[in-house]
């Protein structure tokens, strides 16, 4: 009775979920056109440094793909990021890793408020959608200034691991934000870091999410994995 009962709630605050998506969705931004055709006509790299766009329809309850945030290195704002593409993924359309999704039936999602946001607005009315269910992708963006490119990852540890050891410690990382503003938005941090105001408890709380083996420095692997999840990955 206990387990039927939370099965019960779940299917209520999933259809209450979807119910004020399909409500809201009219106001929401709508997309442009999406392009379309099969996956092998379908460019990874867009002409003039663009952005492809491309609709994914899913006709399965369960669409074998893994979302989490990304964030922006040039803007700060979050994004939604498939991070695995497993061999379940009913789409019709080929997705790939590093694709964002930016529209649910035709609804643009805009940007992402944080974790509660992501998980309530977007993976939320994932679940609840009814099937066939349509996705909108862009493509490219791995290499348009986010965090999720492995070359820039990397590129950005050598520059804040000041003393070349291999690692990053904590004051490593305080001095590093004071001269990069681009490091900051991606780490969601402040360039200054105090005790008094708070920043030194936002600081630490990244940094121990970012140092799993050792919580007083960030080996590379560790720093170029947590640059590119700032949420769990979430398998839908």
């Amino acid at each position: 009775p206990a387990q039927r009962k939370k099965a019960t709630a779940e299917a209520a605050r999933a259809e209450q979920a979807w119910s004020k998506f399909v409500e809201t969705s009219a106001k929401a931004e709508q997309s442009p056109a999406s392009s379309t055709g099969s996956p092998s006509a379908r460019p990874r790299t867009p002409p003039n440094g663009g952005v492809y766009r491309y609709d994914a329809v899913f006709a399965k309850q369960l669409l074998g793909i893994a979302l989490a945030l990304s964030r922006s290195v040039q803007h700060g704002t979050l994004h939604v990021e498939v991070t695995e593409v497993r061999p379940a993924c009913a789409a019709s359309t080929e997705v790939e890793v590093h694709d964002h999704l930016v529209a649910i039936n035709g609804a643009a999602i805009g940007d992402v408020r944080g974790e509660a946001d992501f998980a309530d607005r977007v993976l939320g009315v994932l679940r609840a959608a009814p099937r066939p269910v349509t996705l909108t992708f862009t493509s490219g963006l791995a290499d348009d200034g986010f965090v999720t490119s492995q070359a820039h990852a990397e590129e950005m540890f050598d520059d804040v691991d000041a003393n070349a050891d291999g690692v990053i410690s904590q004051v490593e990382l305080i001095k590093a934000l004071r001269r990069n503003a681009q490091l900051a938005q991606a780490l969601g941090l402040s360039q200054t870091i105090r005790q008094e105001d708070g920043t030194r408890d936002a600081f630490t709380a990244v940094f121990h999410k970012l140092a799993i083996k050792d919580d007083k420095a960030i080996s590379k692997r560790e720093w170029c994995v947590g640059l590119s999840k700032l949420a769990s990955e979430t398998i839908i």
